[in-house]
This record gives C-alpha cells, sequence and structure tokens, in this order.
C-alpha cells in the first residue's frame, strides 16, 4: 500500500468480513485421526500486530521472521500484521495456515475481502468442473480409455513411492533421514509482464502461461547450479541421468458456493509429479537451450492434463489417510515431499487494481515456507509476480535467481524476436 488502512478499519471493515468465515472463527482440535474446527469468539486484538519499519530491508526481515513462526492453536490460525514503512511501501500481511482452506478457497476469502474502485464487490470466480456431453458409444469408450489411463497413472504414483529421490543437487538436504532445519529465506523474483508471456508462448502453439514460467525458473535453477559448481553436473553417476521433479498441488472444483462463507472454504486438493527438464544448459550456455526447456515443460505438462493422474492420486491419498496411523501417513508424506527437489504452485490472480478497506493494493505477493523448497507464483494486473522460499544455508547465494530467472525471459524473446524493452 502507498496508504495503508488504519488500526480502526482493519477492525471495523477487514476482519469483520474475515470471520464471516466459519474456519476464520474456530479453533482447531486435532485427535488422532483429524482436525475439527471448533467455533468460537474472535477478539481482534488477539489477531492484529502492528510495527513500524524503517526500510524495505526492515520490512522483508519481519516477513522472515514471522513466517518461520508456529501458530498458537489455543486461537484461530490467522494473522494480520500491519507494517508501517517510514521509507517505502507499507504491508498489510494475512498469515494462515493451511488448514484453513487451499488456493482455490483463498481466492472465495479475497472476493469477499475486496472490491473494485467504485466500492463494488469483485466478480465471483466459481471453478467448476466442464460438463460434456458423450453418447452411449462414446462413454464406454471413454470409460475405457481412462481406465486404462488411470492404471497407468497409479503405477506411475507408485513408482515415486519407491524409486530414490532427485539428483543430489546442492538444493537439495541428504536424504534420508531428513531433517528439518527451520531456517528459510524468502526471496522475490523481478515482476515478469503477462504480455511478454503471452508473446513467448505464443511462438510455441500451444504453450501456458505456466509452461514458459515454469521453463524459465528451472534455467535459473540450472544456471545457479552452474555457476556454483555443483558436483552433480560433472560426477559422472548424475551428470547423464540427471533428475529433478516438482510437486504441483492441484485444487479440484467443487459446488460449494463462493457466497457461503460458511461452506466456500476447503482443502480439496494433492500433490501431482512433475519432471522438470534440468539437463538442458542454461541459456547463459546455450541460447537454444530456453527453447528446447519450454518444449520439454509443455510435453510433460500435455501428459499430466490428459491423465487422470489427480484423481487417482486424490483417492489413494483419502483411502490410505483413512487406514494408516496418523504417524505413518505423515511419515509417507514426508518421504514423498524430499523426494522432490521442490513444490511449485501458480494461482491466477486480478487482473485490474483491487480495493481493501477501500485503500488502493498496490502490489500482491504470495508465500509458502515448506519442508522443501517452495515457488509461488501469483499475477496481479498484467504481472506475474513470484516468490522462492528455501534454506539458504543449504541453497548458498541464492539471492541470485532472480538475477537468473529474469535473464532466461530475456534469453527466449532474444531466440524468439520477441521485441520487448526489459
Amino acid at each position: 500500500f502507498d496508504d495503508m488502512p488504519t488500526r480502526k478499519e482493519i477492525i471495523d471493515d477487514f476482519i469483520p468480513k474475515l470471520i464471516q468465515f466459519s474456519r476464520f472463527s474456530s479453533i482447531v482440535q486435532v485427535n488422532k485421526k483429524e482436525a475439527k474446527f471448533v467455533p468460537c469468539k474472535v477478539n481482534a486484538d488477539n489477531h492484529l500486530i502492528e510495527l513500524t519499519v524503517n526500510n524495505d530491508v526492515e520490512a522483508h526481515a519481519y516477513l522472515e521472521k514471522i513466517m518461520e513462526a508456529n501458530f498458537d492453536f489455543n486461537k484461530p490460525l490467522w494473522e494480520i500484521h500491519a507494517i508501517k514503512n517510514l521509507n517505502g511501501r507499507s504491508l498489510v500481511v494475512s498469515r494462515l495456515h493451511h488448514v484453513i482452506g487451499d488456493g482455490i478457497s483463498l481466492a472465495h476469502v479475497m472476493n469477499k475481502m475486496a472490491t473494485d474502485k467504485d466500492g463494488k464487490p469483485l466478480p465471483v470466480r466459481l471453478f467448476t468442473r466442464p460438463q460434456i456431453k458423450l453418447s452411449a458409444i462414446q462413454q464406454v469408450v471413454f470409460k475405457v480409455v481412462m481406465g486404462w489411463k488411470a492404471f497407468l497413472a497409479f503405477l506411475k504414483i507408485a513408482k515415486v513411492a519407491i524409486t530414490v529421490g532427485d539428483t543430489p543437487f546442492l538444493w537439495r538436504q541428504a536424504v534420508p533421514p531428513f531433517t528439518y532445519s527451520g531456517k528459510r529465506h524468502l526471496i522475490i523474483l523481478p515482476k515478469i509482464p503477462l504480455d511478454l508471456i503471452h508473446q513467448i508462448r505464443k511462438k510455441y502453439g500451444g504453450a501456458t502461461v505456466n509452461d514458459v514460467v515454469t521453463a524459465c525458473f528451472v534455467g535459473a535453477v540450472r544456471r545457479h547450479l552452474e555457476v556454483q559448481k555443483d558436483p552433480a553436473l560433472i560426477d559422472p553417476k548424475h551428470a547423464n541421468n540427471l533428475k529433478m521433479r516438482a510437486l504441483m498441488p492441484l485444487a479440484f472444483p467443487r459446488s460449494a458456493s463462493a457466497d457461503d462463507p460458511a461452506s466456500a472454504l476447503r482443502n480439496l486438493w494433492c500433490f501431482i509429479s512433475l519432471e522438470l527438464p534440468i539437463q538442458f544448459p542454461s541459456s547463459a550456455s546455450s541460447l537454444p537451450s530456453c527453447r528446447d526447456r519450454v518444449k520439454a515443460v509443455k510435453t510433460h505438462m500435455d501428459k499430466l492434463k490428459a491423465s487422470p493422474e489427480a484423481i487417482v492420486q486424490m483417492s489413494l491419498q483419502r483411502f490410505s489417510s483413512n487406514i494408516l496411523p496418523l504417524h505413518a501417513y505423515q511419515q509417507t508424506a514426508v518421504e514423498t515431499m524430499t523426494k522432490h527437489s521442490v513444490v511449485f504452485s501458480n494461482v491466477p490472480g486480478p487482473d485490474h487494481p483491487i480495493y481493501v478497506c477501500g485503500k488502493e493494493v498496490k502490489d500482491v505477493q504470495a508465500v509458502v515456507a515448506n519442508v522443501i523448497p517452495q515457488v509461488l507464483v501469483f499475477s496481479y494486473q498484467s504481472q506475474l509476480n513470484a516468490t522462492v522460499v528455501l534454506d539458504h544455508e543449504l541453497v548458498k547465494n541464492s539471492d541470485d535467481l532472480g538475477k537468473y530467472y529474469r535473464e532466461e525471459y530475456q534469453a527466449l524473446a532474444k531466440l524468439l524476436n520477441v521485441d520487448y524493452k526489459f
């Protein structure tokens, strides 16, 4: 914010809208098998934290501090941090536990919390599954084909569970056993205009924004590994068979209306595993490689889109959560995550300015601190924002990722003759 909401505005306007959603006005009680939401009275003073910082550096340091902090389960699992910056943009940080809801759920929350310039509610985005009418014969063929694809998806998921993890780059803690360091560093990557990404993706015929963004991030990681002289790139044991994968959260459409705060929040999602083309040199080493990387990402993404893997994964998730003891279920989740190199999530945001408490939101960043490195991409006002959270003691010189990330887009624009001023 250039002009951030006051304490009174947050308490009188922002928080009352927030606690319309039942999970924001409930405490979480955890037993051996499940988490249960129990309604409670909300005291705004217990959730609003105010402070003043001198500059962006102090604001960033504070974000990293609260990012690593534990939640108090004796109250609803959310906080609002109002950070007044004396020499930069001020921040209103909504910090919440993932148990409250997934990405689609939080999009519903944003629709309730924000307005347009004239104070009108934002257009409601209902994420629903498209309905396709098929003839009787088409339905039979469809079921046979999808049954076979479901079987193949099951085999892939089983393979992930029993095979070794990704190549042991410097990005990854040696496993097993895995121990969470608790040390996390926030990197805010350079903004990339969506117009540039659209121009690039159109050169590939069918490539998506997510294909281009994923490819450029992987190129940045590859460049970082090259500069750091990662042993895995030259070790004969790994160099010819480099393996890097991302876990991608996929939220499912749901019937609950975004207009019903009591039912709009859900955690209906699963992880799917995506191969990342880390084997190609960075664009700094070989300019054409950035094109090959986009094509490789698109190929992997297209296979996932045509597969029922997410549905199979979700079914297995529900089945295992019902039969496994909690500790075994948690151990399975940790082992799956630590076999991968990164969690990569892309959430579309508003393409126009939004207002909170009548004040214009100049920028939006989304941040998740996770067990393994986490990338979260969020678009706002025709700009693509992205954050990376990782262990900076494990990943040396990680702040250079921003420079490498930007250079991947520049390389693609040059290679594809996209005329764009950076």
